[in-house]
């Protein structure tokens, strides 16, 4: 990851995180489904704005 800009993800100085949202859905008869949601945009080019969603199965909650 050297040189690529991995360090700047979460760089406060680089990004502006303006979501972070975590939902849980119940389903019944299995474990919950935990959802990450967030929407950033670069400081230097504001136009630049990414939206990420990542899904995981809650089995020891």
């Amino acid at each position: 990851c050297e040189g690529k800009g991995w360090d700047k993800v979460t760089n406060p100085d680089a990004i502006i995180i303006d979501t972070f949202q975590v939902v849980r859905q119940d389903v019944s008869g299995f474990s919950p489904v935990l959802t990450v949601n967030m929407r950033a945009a670069s400081k230097s080019e504001p136009q630049t704005v990414v939206n990420a969603s990542y899904s995981v199965t809650g089995f020891n909650l």
